[in-house]
């Protein structure tokens, strides 16, 4: 089953197949869904490679996990008041 996706996020510390690896071999076959690589890794060097592998744009950010905890809270909140969680 194949899937159509608006936006891949990425990061680069992946298991398995890191970002970078991921992205170039998307852009290998052809896929041209925007890639955006989402990391703690915000050196140069990195958002180099990042972007010379295919992604479309990297977003470093030293914080990110507290980021997304705070982005589950505010979804699982939401659900809550939808009543969609118990």
């Amino acid at each position: 089953m194949l899937f159509e996706y608006d936006l891949v996020i990425l990061d680069l510390m992946l298991p398995g197949m890191n970002g970078i690896e991921l992205c170039k071999k998307a852009r290998q076959q052809g896929i041209a869904t925007p890639l955006l690589m989402l990391t703690a890794l915000g050196t140069v060097d990195n958002i180099v490679v990042g972007l010379d592998s295919g992604a479309d744009d990297y977003l470093a950010s030293p914080d990110i996990d507290d980021r997304m905890e705070r982005a589950e809270t505010l979804a699982e909140d939401a659900a809550e008041k939808e009543g969609c969680m118990r």
